[in-house]
């Protein structure tokens, strides 16, 4: 993936929010395979009013339905949520005739949801963790992104962040 040094204007377009091991691991049994408070952090910042669109096994993995955010599902199952947060939508040209063009829009997981939507994204926030993780969930992004390198940030492990990590942002 290429590099640039400055921001390009803001586009208009779904973006991705992800974290992967160093050998694209994402999940495994539908959980996330490590606990970092500090990503988590940053997912909540980045995602935090607006809409966040995944599959069912992301969204059955959450711990509930995250405060102050849109939740779209993708499903082919005939669940039933009853809240004014979460729409079940059985049809990814659905999602993609409402949202393909809004910058509000954050694609979140699992990977078969990332592989359908990454073509159309325009952003994508990424957490590297800097360690080969054990899982059964991989999703590696695609080659057409550019890193914006005066956003890369180094975390280091700490007490309560078990792994190194790397805040990533790309663009296309």
């Amino acid at each position: 993936m290429e590099q640039v040094e400055e921001i390009r204007e803001v586009s208009s377009g779904m973006k991705m929010i992800m974290a992967r091991s160093e050998n694209h691991v994402v999940g495994i049994e539908n959980e996330l395979p490590w606990y970092l408070p500090k990503d988590l952090a940053r997912f909540k910042e980045i995602t935090d009013g607006k809409t966040i669109i995944m599959g069912m096994n992301t969204f059955k993995s959450l711990p509930g339905i995250l405060p102050n955010r849109q939740h779209i599902v993708l499903t082919h199952q005939d669940t039933v949520v009853r809240s004014p947060f979460v729409t079940m939508v059985k049809h990814p040209s659905e999602i993609l005739a409402r949202y393909q063009d809004d910058d509000d829009a954050f694609i979140i997981g699992g990977p078969t949801i990332c592989r359908l939507f990454e073509e159309y994204c325009t952003d994508l926030y990424l957490t590297v963790v800097k360690s080969q993780i054990k899982g059964n969930k991989v999703w590696a992004e695609d080659g057409d992104w550019k890193e914006i390198k005066a956003e890369r940030e180094k975390i280091e492990a700490d007490a309560k962040n078990e792994y190194d990590m790397e805040f990533r942002h790309y663009i296309r």
